[in-house]
């Protein structure tokens, strides 16, 4: 009976389990203040973060491309440590640069758009040389 059971449950797991994703220089861990709130991710596979009063929403893609998100208790600001290499572009969000499809506008009014986002992220107007120039 177990021989049978095994392969049946190790199917189940691969394709509704958890995502084991090895420990690598590419991996990113972020943590929130609540006990069980942590997500592990590739670098690649992050997009961006909002902040909305004391909790972060984490915008990210799965290995099909599909948008995701997860909302830890957490501020803006201890988030960036975690994942230090992500750029505040707004008071309220931090972006995966490596990840923007392009930039819209002017330092005015300039809007950051991503591949397989709907929403249009502010950039703004004091960072926004500084983001434009290294994205492009």
């Amino acid at each position: 009976m177990i021989p049978i059971v095994a392969p049946v449950l190790l199917y189940l797991r691969q394709k509704f389990g958890q995502r084991i994703i090895p420990n690598s220089p590419n991996t990113i861990i972020i943590t929130g203040e609540n006990k069980n709130e942590k997500l592990k991710l590739h670098k690649k596979e992050l997009l961006y973060i909002q902040a909305v009063e004391n909790y972060i929403e984490i915008f990210f893609v799965d290995r099909d491309k599909k948008l995701l998100s997860k909302t830890f208790r957490q501020t803006l600001s201890k988030v960036h440590e975690q994942v230090s290499f992500l750029e505040k572009c707004h008071r309220s969000y931090l972006v995966n640069i490596n990840n923007i499809k392009e930039i819209q506008g002017n330092s005015q009014s300039a809007k950051i758009y991503f591949q397989h986002v709907e929403k249009k992220i502010p950039l703004s107007k004091t960072l926004y040389k500084s983001i434009k120039s290294r994205v492009f």
